[in-house]
């Protein structure tokens, strides 16, 4: 394996098909002759699956590259500009409240448009500043309220856009990946395992080891670079951490299934285990330090850690066409989705993991 480190958030360097290993509903979808689009859905750059497609990326660049060039131009010639700068040379984020809704409606605005004009089977759109103000302000903050409104507020754009449309023949699915945990005390896991002689370090930098770490907010994968001696490694990690302060647990690959992680067997870009921290408890990347941590969050919220925390749960709603009415489902297995999706659109999933939620589906 390399050593480089790549944060696959806004995806800057690999393309849909090279993370995504199994075909998704929307390749599924087309395949079967049924027209898709996805607009900022995560991981779609490159995405051979959507007819019309603008990905969610980080840059203004990879907007420009990557959006379905039809799509682009229906969009210049209807007044949405697609990236952050005139020039097209920005970097999308660091938005304040009112911009991040702001451009959420514009991208609901562009979503609408496909719908009216294109018709798709399949549409995707992911809003994103109810994600971004919990990470600025926190989950349950006035200013996640007031985004979690805009949102509900964009919702209705797009039903009212489908009953117009496709009057009594939409469904509409509202779902989510994560939820959120307030982020209070960090955890410094390249401290702990400089401690445990499993990194070198020069500063606030790893250098050497048997080990590499990538934190992801209550999340951090660990790669051992030893594999001679994997098993002793894990279990020196294992070791390292039990006794620190915010661990929730220590997960080895054996365990992955239950979390739907890849097995790194299979997959380069896996880890060979995993960290989660307890709620209010966050991973930093630092080296430098001593026990135990407290550092300062710069962000206020964090998602990643254990999806079994009932504070990290998302929700699904669903309504419109093919949707018994008031069906209580409780808690749902995220794995549903996507065969749910698939069973509205007539189509199946081979091998899917999860099933369809047909107690919340009409004859």
């Amino acid at each position: 394996m390399t050593e480089k480190k790549v944060t696959l958030i806004w995806d800057p360097v690999y393309n849909k098909d090279e993370v995504v290993k199994v075909p998704t509903v929307y390749d599924l979808a087309q395949a079967a002759g049924l027209k898709t689009a996805g607009i900022r859905w995560p991981m779609t750059r490159g995405a051979h699956g959507l007819d019309w497609v603008s990905p969610d990326v980080g840059k203004d660049q990879l907007v420009l590259k990557f959006t379905t060039p039809a799509l682009l131009e229906e969009c210049k010639k209807a007044g949405y500009t697609l990236t952050q700068s005139p020039d097209g040379t920005g970097r999308i984020g660091s938005q304040t409240l009112e911009e991040s809704i702001a451009q959420d409606i514009k991208w609901t605005n562009v979503f609408n448009m496909i719908l009216h004009t294109h018709r798709p089977n399949l549409g995707l759109v992911h809003v994103v500043a109810v994600d971004h103000t919990e990470h600025a302000d926190g989950p349950r903050s006035p200013e996640a309220y007031e985004a979690i409104k805009a949102a509900d507020d964009q919702v209705k754009m797009v039903w009212e856009e489908l009953q117009k449309d496709y009057p009594n023949k939409a469904t509409l699915i509202v779902v989510a990946d994560h939820g959120f945990s307030a982020n209070k005390t960090g955890i410094l896991p390249n401290v702990v395992l400089r401690d445990a002689g499993l990194v070198e370090t020069t500063g606030k930098r790893v250098t050497g080891g048997l080990v590499r770490v990538l934190s992801q907010g209550g999340s951090e994968f660990v790669y051992i670079l030893d594999e001679a001696n994997r098993d002793s490694i894990i279990q020196r990690i294992k070791d390292a951490f039990a006794h620190v302060d915010g661990i929730s647990s220590v997960i080895s690959s054996d365990q992955f299934p239950e979390y739907g992680i890849a097995n790194p067997r299979r997959d380069s870009h896996a880890p060979d285990m995993v960290l989660f921290a307890k709620m209010g408890f966050f991973f930093g990347d630092t080296a430098a330090g001593t026990l135990p941590h407290d550092t300062k969050p710069e962000r206020k919220g964090s998602h990643g850690h254990d999806s079994h925390f009932p504070d990290l749960h998302a929700v699904f709603v669903a309504w419109g066409a093919g949707i018994k009415p008031g069906a209580q489902l409780g808690e749902i297995d995220n794995r549903s989705v996507a065969p749910t999706i698939a069973k509205l659109l007539g189509i199946e999933i081979p091998n899917a993991e999860g099933k369809p939620l047909t107690e919340a589906l009409t004859e």
